[in-house]
């Protein structure tokens, strides 16, 4: 995904701005625009997305780099690099 994005001119790739943003406050805020939906008789769209933020907040722990972990790994004086069981997880 990264490796496409750049190909196609993006300077940053979806997942690691996705950690930039904050994997956690994409859970909330989707958490909280079901709740609006819901108020309003409407029902939230499924989106695949969903299931791997859930899984990387909930059960891995992984919730951004502000926390040091997300899509990727944020070691302490060395570059980021993908989580090397992201592969394992989502293929």
């Amino acid at each position: 995904i990264e490796t496409e994005a750049r190909k196609a001119g993006m300077p940053v790739g979806p997942l690691a701005v996705s950690d930039e943003v904050s994997l956690s406050l994409m859970s909330h805020i989707r958490q909280q625009t079901a709740k609006d939906l819901q108020a309003e008789g409407k029902a939230m769209p499924n989106h695949p997305a969903t299931a791997v933020i859930d899984l990387l907040v909930n059960e891995y722990k992984r919730t951004g780099k502000a926390a040091g972990a997300g899509f990727y790994d944020y070691p302490a004086g060395s570059q980021k690099h993908l989580w090397p069981e992201l592969k394992n997880r989502f293929e």
